[in-house]
């Protein structure tokens, strides 16, 4: 529900670049580095920052920092930083690791 609220705020701010062009291009690199079968279960979103960041949510939401895309050479390389946030999202290690930790606070008290 965090994510959903946050997906929320986010989607009009003007912190969102909405360059049609820049968007393609961004989800086009990550559509040919996990496959276009699995580009439909996601929404990306580049935002206005200098941070060189990018996170995936759990339910598919990513975040691109324009301050990564400055600084990749090409498309390899933000492939090769694209490419791992997705697998964090489809093997779950998120909610996994949220679930261990709920656990691990629960056998603490």
């Amino acid at each position: 529900m965090q994510v959903e609220e946050f997906e929320r705020r986010l989607k009009p701010s003007d912190f969102v670049v909405r360059d049609a062009a820049l968007n393609e291009h961004v989800q086009g690199v990550l559509c040919r580095t996990i496959g276009a079968a699995d580009c439909g279960a996601m929404r990306l979103y580049l935002v206005r920052t200098a941070d060189f960041n990018e996170s995936m949510a759990p339910n598919g939401l990513m975040v691109v920092n324009t301050g990564l895309l400055l600084r990749v050479r090409d498309e390899a390389q933000l492939a090769a930083v694209l490419g791992p946030e997705w697998t964090h999202y489809s093997r779950q290690h998120q909610i996994r690791s949220w679930r261990d930790m709920r656990t691990k606070a629960t056998m603490l008290t």
